[in-house]
């Protein structure tokens, strides 16, 4: 399983990957959110890590969030069904609703485990 620097890295390598290719309005938004969940992903994955704790599955990360994150659970729960619809009902998420997901559910989730993981 990865270590918690992997996952930091990972967080990061998401991050600029994002910013590779979004720009406002962009016809990816779909990727967009995708990306911007497995930044959350990653943040939760090294959480757990200083816990050694690691999630063998979504389903198991879902438990272990509810479990150990019970303060932005709620966010990640969010992003995570926003990913599923956008990759599998393909759906299309607008412009608002991709910022409103990074301001109300990423930005908070990245801030409460970012102090937790430094």
């Amino acid at each position: 399983m990865p270590d918690l620097s992997e996952h930091k890295y990972q967080v990061k390598h998401n991050e600029r990957f994002l910013e590779s290719f979004y720009k406002p309005n962009t016809i990816f938004l779909d990727w967009a959110v995708t990306v911007l969940f497995y930044q959350a992903v990653h943040l939760v994955e090294a959480f757990l890590a200083t816990k050694n704790l690691h999630s063998g599955n979504h389903a198991e990360r879902n438990r272990n969030v509810a479990s150990y994150l019970s303060p932005v659970a709620e966010n990640y729960r969010i992003m995570y069904w926003e990913s599923r619809r956008v990759r599998y009902n393909i759906e299309r998420p607008s412009q608002k609703r991709f910022d409103q997901l990074t301001r109300d559910h990423f930005q908070p989730l990245q801030t409460y485990l970012s102090n937790r993981i430094s």
